[in-house]
Parts: C-alpha cells; structure tokens; sequence
C-alpha cells in the first residue's frame, strides 16, 4: 500500500459488522473503458440495479456490453509475498505488495465457449464479483463513490480448456493477475438482501446468445429464415411482430403477408412481391440474444 505522510494514523476499533464475504462463484466482466473511451462504472450504489445492469447486457453495441460469467468452481484468490529488499546490515524495507491472482474453473463449457473467453485477454477489463451468497463486490474508490470494477492487469489473462478424465469432467480454466493499483482495503459489498435481483440467478444476469441464420425457399414472395445459435440451439418461439423485414435495394418497408413457424427456430415469411435482385435485409428482436450476424445475412430476390 502506498503510506501518507498527512495521516499516518487510523482508528481500528474492531468492525461490529463482520466481513460476510463467501468464495466467488461469477464474474460481471466489465471492459476498463467503453465505446466513447469513458470508463466504465456506476456512479453510486443506488445505481447498482437490475434494469440498469440489464441495459448494459443489451446495449446495441457489443463495445458497450457488459458480460457475466456462468457460475464457476475451485476458485483460489492468493496474494504473493510482498517484494522485499533485504540490506546488508540485515535489515528489510518492503518495496510493494505481491500480486494477487485468480485461478477458477468453468465445468463443462466446451471448447467453443472458451473460444469466447479467449477474446477478453486481448481487452482491458475489469470485473464485478458475486460471491456463493449473492453479494456484489466492487472496488470503492476513496475519492468519490462510484462502485467500479477491480481491474485485471493488462496481459495477464490466460484461458485453457482441462479435458475430461475418468474422475473429472471438462473444465474451462481462467486465470488472472489483478492490477497493482488495486488495493484489497478498498473493496467493498452490497449484501445481496439489498439488490433488487439474485445476482446469481442467470434470468437476473445473463450475456446473450449469438444467432446465425440459413435462408432458404426464396422467392419474390417468399422466404424461409432458420435461426440458431452457435452452440446448435434452435431459437424457436418468435412471433411476427418479433421480425422486420426491410428492403435495402428499394429503401423501402417489406409487409409481412403470412408467418409461420414451421418447426422450431424454422421461420416462413410471405410478403407483398419484390423485385428480382433486391435485397432484403430481415432483423428480429428477443430478449438474450444477439441477431447481428442474422442482420447482416441478407436475402437477396432471385
């Protein structure tokens, strides 16, 4: 810790209220700064809430997202030894703190979500903590009262998938260094009765699916749009008015005539007639899941 030469002193009468902190069982992971190069934090405790952190999960653009982990296991949170240098006289002088890492484990995500994972090494990022109570953890800066994340040391992350053996499944293991600057004494909670949602509820704090869409059976009045996610779940369940199609060519609405969901996640459109070689644009809206890569997968009229 760094030492102030103002007040060298503090006052340590034992706090009445205990430390109620359990093990860690997810992460918020946080990007340091967002899509504008602003930090990323919230500005009070009030503002720790369900629609507001729900916002950041379904901001529009992924710069902007924030992104919690499933729940993980075996978590080991350890400080290293402090750096000490030793003189000849005999005496020591501590020179900084030691490093605290973080090592946990993820049972049975798979090689394509560690993919996922993998893509945060390259960023800076934080993290919010949910302990195994669903308290909410956060580093308090002493100089105002926003709730911010604990910051990961740039270059640290490590993500490897642990295969299965004949008395362990497999396993995504995450590994860390937090940053220097972050200082244990300054890490604070919100006790999980005081939050408007079970922060470890995957309803309250989810990240969402990406979908990919097969267009097929295409006409200039019809057209077959099979969505599912990259982990092979079908989206099914959608209605008409979760779909809008949109004429690129011609800059123009396109008027949904029909809609059937013909098996699950298989959707059958028909519409007023288009013009061959026009492209039709077709973007659907549910709660969890990211339509970008279905967006960007045009029709185009035969």
């Amino acid at each position: 810790m760094s030492c102030s030469c103002d007040a060298p002193f503090s006052n340590i009468g034992a706090n009445p209220c205990k430390d109620l902190r359990k093990v860690a069982r997810r992460f918020i992971l946080v990007p340091e700064f967002d899509s504008a190069g602003d930090k990323n934090t919230i500005a009070t405790i009030a503002g720790v809430t369900k629609s507001a952190l729900q916002a950041k999960f379904d901001a529009s653009a992924i710069a902007d997202r924030w992104f919690p982990t499933p729940q993980f296991e075996n978590v080991e949170s350890i400080r290293a030894d402090a750096v000490v240098q030793e003189f000849n006289s005999g005496k020591s002088a501590k020179v900084r703190d030691g490093v605290r890492s973080m090592t946990v484990f993820f049972p049975l995500q798979g090689n394509l979500w560690m993919g996922k994972l993998e893509k945060f090494e390259c960023v800076s990022v934080g993290f919010y903590e949910i302990d195994a109570d669903g308290n909410f953890i956060y580093s308090k800066c002493p100089t105002d009262d926003a709730v911010d994340p604990i910051l990961i040391e740039d270059g640290t992350m490590d993500i490897e998938y642990i295969n299965a053996t004949d008395s362990e499944v497999s396993m995504v293991k995450m590994t860390f260094d937090i940053r220097l600057s972050e200082k244990d004494a300054e890490q604070r909670y919100i006790a999980s009765s005081e939050l408007d949602f079970d922060a470890l509820s995957s309803s309250d704090l989810y990240s969402l699916y990406d979908v990919s869409s097969v267009n097929s059976s295409i006409t200039t009045e019809t057209a077959t749009v099979a969505l599912t996610t990259d982990f092979g779940v079908k989206v099914g369940g959608l209605l008409e008015g979760d779909f809008a199609l949109y004429n690129i060519t011609a800059s123009s609405a396109v008027t949904i005539a029909s809609f059937t969901e013909s098996s699950k996640g298989v959707y059958v459109f028909t519409f007023t007639a288009q013009t061959s070689a026009d492209v039709i644009r077709v973007t659907p809206v549910k709660a969890k899941f990211d339509f970008s890569l279905v967006v960007a997968n045009t029709i185009e009229i035969p």
